[in-house]
């Protein structure tokens, strides 16, 4: 059997195909069609609408149940994180949706939202690489609190 090898394959008309095996990378110039991939496609970039992140923990005992594209959660306090990320956003343009239950098994209705000022009154900016998030607020209560499933996904 022949064996061809190669790095870079293109068209004529400028598309081409470029294997990085140190890296386990496929970069494509043009437009890719597939009917599925293998993984969770946190590592797939420029798709409009795709999960780039996403994170299911106890906030309480800072445990980490699954992620994707997370680096670590850092606890401020009682119902107030940072979620860094493994790979960063292009910018901090990207969306943040998620749920929020309080500790001990209370069905009562809690929020959460992006952090945006600090408790000294100073701008917590979301960057490309962590977001600041605030959940809790039960029954309509302003008091962020811990939960013991916390869940966020980040898209842009």
């Amino acid at each position: 059997m022949s064996e061809i090898q190669t790095k870079k394959l293109s068209s004529p008309s400028g598309y081409g195909l470029t294997l990085d095996p140190a890296n386990g990378a496929v970069t494509v110039d043009g437009s890719v069609s597939a009917t599925s991939f293998i993984g969770d496609g946190s590592l797939l970039t420029s798709i409009a609408g795709a999960n780039k992140a996403f994170i299911n923990w106890n906030t309480s005992l800072n445990t980490i149940y699954s992620s994707s594209n997370v680096s670590s959660v850092t606890s401020h306090g009682a119902g107030e994180e940072s979620v860094s990320f493994s790979t960063s956003f292009v910018d901090a343009n990207y969306a943040v949706v998620g749920s929020w239950s309080s500790n001990g098994g209370d069905s009562g209705t809690c929020t959460v939202g992006v952090k945006t000022v600090s408790p000294t009154g100073s701008l917590v900016n979301k960057t490309s690489s962590v977001c600041r998030i605030v959940g809790g607020g039960k029954y309509g209560y302003a008091t962020s609190s811990d939960s013991s499933n916390a869940s966020l996904a980040f898209y842009r």
